[in-house]
């Protein structure tokens, strides 16, 4: 029974437009049309439940409904001609007597023939027949409303009018992208409900298109800067492919990058929007034009301008019948639904009449649109809600409601497919050398590495300075699978074994797991620096903020976030270059914002590696700097804690690194090639305790504090080293006189069945930096909100592991997530006192402030990134936000190394020249 109404409206419209004309059958079809689409609503929600009512009371209903609307109909015809007018409703005229006089006779006719054509037409399933009168009643409805509304539009701008000179650049770009806007607002005017029914996801995937046009937007002012450097972006779309679920997955995102990436209409009626728009705009006074600008800003100021799930879906079905789309459209919806089910709702399955309702209703809402704005006089989002209550039939609602309600039972992979872009997720790279300079440096490494007498040194050497090519990609990558390994990278493959400490050394698995993670980079061995972007700690409550606000000063924003419920939190006033790079920071994801790096076997000075998005620029230099405090105020503060604490430590590794490596090269636990590697700190080690171990007794208080938790990490991170080995130090170093005692004493109580990697298991560091505290957040969004609180960022001294080149165990000493941090300083807190003191004033105080701002912007971004402030934030709002701070970002060159060849007389200057330490441009960086 699914074509009873339509059947019915097929024989109607056969019989009007072949009997009565136009004018009169637009005014029966609007008639007829009401009723029987509530009908056939009717129908659809019992067609299952209730077949019975079905197929015993909708024909009786239907045949009610239009002899009522007939009659009726005839008698106002009557009523207009009484003498003599003929309606010729199933004959010629000459065949009718007056109507009044047949009336009765004529409704039993029709309904005889109605019912017997419902009948036969259902018993010989003409589908084809239903539905193409159906486009033809529609369209008749609709053909006659843009008759009107071209009128109306005429009248108010003549075809004929004089042309004025052309638009700005800025206002047709302005009009572009609401002729874009609007082409999807109609689209999104003909779906009932959403199709996708997980919003996370579907706001996962919107966070993703955001985070990614942020960073094109800040790459694009590094260049306008002046910032000589190469940057990069890593599109998470155009990597997707790789990774993808399924083909229609990978349909669905070539579909959604493509619409998220146009700035125009891409459809025939889109263009027409445009070209309505533009000619009314061009034939405003200056006056009405600026009223214009001033109402599109106010809109794009709230309206929240992001492709979502549902547009994917229209905007692929709409192309499938515009002309002037492109061909992928048939293959989108193809891998989307499945060739069967695509056969099914498609082939054959529009006719011309169908086609001349689709375009219609699409020109007709367009002109409603332009009509509510030019002569109505209504403000853009009026409008825009004036078209999603226009009624147009259910042409082309009726098909999008077939797709939507198969794509429900038969969802996307939609969780997949996020997981799949987490793998490539949007990022910057920043090269600080072009490849020719690459290529010249490794060039002249090789020269200086020949000069080396002894061949099997030689590598050693090369894999040593080679990490001064080392580049923030290599330590922290920004994907799973990268598509060109960094130049380090390369150099390094035949050199891997030779320097088993080295970034290389770990699998880009590793290390990509790591790149995003707070937890597993705070003890990392290459993070000493400054960590900050974590995720916030449970929240008591689910947040819905749905606006952010802004005023704009001279410099600065002030922010205001509003719930749903229309409260307002003020979070402050920021500087813009402070909001740009924190946007940008947190739509890369990554945390480490600056750190230094013995890359070099201390070979070199320390390798700074900043965040691209900090990276040549004032705020990069303020972190850098802010780095610094711990180990520039802290380690001589005034009580001496500090600087007792940390040589308590060094003491320790020494004392436990020489007894290692005089077992090593005593046993001769090595190999052959390894000779260099061990012999070297064997004599350095022992060397200095045979010399020094009176010195080193009275320090190590004879071993007690190998036992204290507060001053030892021996006895607490018991997997990185061999207990028994501390035992016997403990117990020997009272006991023993001199040093050659003592090494004989551990070398004679050490069991024999070791191996070099069981006894050196870890090698260790102390990293001083900065840490993001722990925050939750909180019903008022404090942690969000400047003034920051004093716990925003602790200042830390840790101990940092990584594996020995000898351990085969499977240890992961670089993703501990629970450092040790010298709790001996802790319940004073006298690191952050001491750097408190020298905080208060000057150029301290304003890196410390910029750092702070940064710290609270980025992690309002992060929560609005990840969902955390509600899926109702209108996350392209943070564009307009980029838009206004970014031109603030200056060039500034932040330091690649942490010292340069001046502050370090003795060294070798040939390496230092080859590498670019002692480039003048190091030397005078964040200056």
């Amino acid at each position: 029974m699914a074509a009873i109404v339509y059947t019915l409206l097929a024989v109607l419209v056969f019989m009007l437009n072949n009997l009565t004309g136009i004018s009169e059958n637009i005014v029966l079809a609007r008639m007829l049309f009401a009723p029987l689409t509530a009908l056939k609503h009717f129908h659809d929600a019992f067609n299952e439940t209730w077949k019975w009512i079905d197929l015993a009371v909708l024909p009786v209903l239907a045949l009610i409904i239009i002899y009522s609307v007939i009659s009726n109909h005839i008698r106002e015809h009557v009523r207009q001609r009484p003498e003599g007018g003929a309606l010729a409703f199933f004959t010629s005229a000459g065949m009718h007597s007056r109507v009044n006089k047949t009336h009765t006779a004529l409704s039993i006719i029709a309904g005889i023939i109605l019912l017997a054509s419902l009948f036969i037409l259902q018993a010989i399933q003409l589908p084809f027949a239903t539905v193409n009168a159906r486009y033809n009643l529609e369209n008749i409805i609709v053909a006659n409303r843009i008759q009107t509304l071209d009128e109306k539009w005429n009248l108010r701008f003549p075809p004929d009018a004089q042309k004025k000179a052309p638009l700005s650049a800025d206002l047709s770009a302005d009009i572009a992208r609401l002729s874009r806007i609007m082409e999807r607002e109609i689209m999104r005017s003909f779906l009932q409900d959403s199709v996708s029914l997980d919003s996370i996801q579907q706001f996962r995937l919107a966070s993703t298109q955001v985070r990614q046009n942020l960073l094109r937007a800040y790459v694009a002012q590094k260049q306008i800067a002046a910032d000589p450097h190469a940057y990069e972006l890593s599109n998470p779309f155009q990597n997707f492919e790789a990774n993808s679920p399924s083909p229609a997955a990978t349909s669905f995102i070539k579909a959604y990058a493509f619409h998220a990436a146009q700035t125009g209409p891409v459809t025939g009626f889109g263009k027409k929007i445009e070209a309505g728009l533009s000619t009314a705009v061009s034939r405003l006074n200056a006056r009405e034009q600026q009223l214009f600008r001033t109402q599109l800003r106010d809109f794009y100021s709230t309206y929240n301008d992001q492709v979502t799930i549902d547009d994917v879906i229209t905007m692929s079905f709409e192309n499938l019948h515009d002309s002037l789309a492109d061909n992928w459209s048939k293959e989108i919806l193809k891998d989307l639904l499945g060739e069967p089910v695509f056969l099914r709702f498609f082939t054959g399955a529009f006719p011309r009449s169908f086609q001349k309702a689709f375009d219609n209703i699409l020109e007709m809402k367009a002109i409603e649109f332009l009509t509510a704005l030019f002569i109505d006089h209504k403000i853009v989002m009026a409008s825009i809600h004036n078209i999603r209550h226009t009624p147009a039939g259910t042409v082309i609602s009726d098909h999008l409601t077939k797709i939507k309600d198969h794509l429900k039972k038969h969802s996307l992979p939609f969780e997949k497919m996020n997981n799949a872009i987490r793998q490539a997720p949007p990022a910057m790279i920043y090269s600080r050398m072009q490849e020719p300079e690459y290529q010249m440096t490794e060039s002249r490494l090789d020269a200086y590495v020949e000069k080396a007498a002894n061949p099997q040194v030689r590598p050693y050497i090369k894999a040593a300075y080679a990490g001064g090519l080392s580049t923030y990609e290599d330590y922290f990558p920004n994907s799973l699978q990268s598509s060109a390994p960094t130049h380090y990278a390369v150099i390094m493959k035949p050199l891997k074994r030779f320097s088993p400490n080295s970034i290389v050394a770990f699998t880009r698995e590793e290390a990509f797991d790591n790149s995003f993670s707070f937890s597993n980079l705070s003890a990392n061995p290459w993070i000493g620096g400054v960590l900050i972007g974590r995720d916030p700690e449970k929240a008591p409550i689910a947040l819905d903020i749905r606006d952010m606000q802004w005023e704009d000063f001279t410099g600065f924003v002030n922010i205001t976030l509003i719930d749903a419920a229309g409260k307002k939190y003020n979070l402050g006033r920021f500087p813009k270059p402070v909001i740009a790079q924190a946007m940008a920071y947190a739509a890369d994801a990554r945390p480490v914002a600056a750190t230094m790096i013995n890359c070099t076997d201390g070979a070199l000075p320390l390798r700074v590696l900043v965040h691209p998005a900090l990276v040549n620029t004032p705020l990069g230099c303020n972190l850098i700097s802010m780095d610094r405090f711990v180990d520039t105020y802290a380690y001589n503060e005034p009580s001496g804690q500090v600087r007792y604490a940390l040589l308590q430590f060094r003491y320790q590794k020494f004392m436990y690194d020489a007894c290692a490596y005089y077992l090593i090269f005593k046993r001769h636990l090595y190999e052959g090639t390894e000779n260099y590697l061990v012999e070297g700190p064997y004599k350095q080690f022992t060397g200095f305790v045979i010399s020094n171990y009176a010195l080193l007794k009275e320090k190590l208080l004879n071993g007690r504090v190998f036992n204290d938790p507060l001053l030892s990490p021996m006895r607490v991170k018991k997997n990185y080293y061999h207990q028994y080995l501390i035992d016997l130090i403990v117990t020997h170093l009272a006991g023993s006189a001199t040093g050659e005692e003592f090494f004989n004493k551990i070398n004679a109580g050490f069991p024999g069945n070791m191996s070099a990697g069981d006894i050196l298991i870890t090698q260790s560091e102390i990293r001083s930096g900065v840490r993001e505290n722990a925050y939750l957040l909180d019903p008022d969004l404090r942690s969000l909100m400047l003034p920051a609180d004093d716990n925003l960022l602790t200042f830390i001294e840790q101990v940092a592991y990584n594996k020995s080149r000898f351990c085969k165990k499977d240890l992961h000493p670089e993703a501990d997530n629970s450092p040790w941090a010298f709790p001996y300083l802790q319940p004073d807190n006298m690191i952050r006192k001491t750097i408190d003191q020298h905080l208060q004033s000057g150029i301290n105080k304003e890196i410390m402030d910029n750092a702070l701002a940064f710290t609270i912007a980025q992690r309002l971004f992060r929560n609005a990134f990840s969902g955390g402030l509600g899926l109702g934030f209108p996350l392209s709002r943070m564009e307009g936000l980029m838009e206004v701070c970014v031109g603030g970002v200056g060039y500034v060159k932040t330091p690649e190394w942490s010292a340069g060849y001046q502050s370090l007389p003795g060294m070798d200057k040939e390496v230092f020249d080859i590498m670019g330490v002692s480039s003048e441009e190091n030397e005078r960086a964040c200056r």
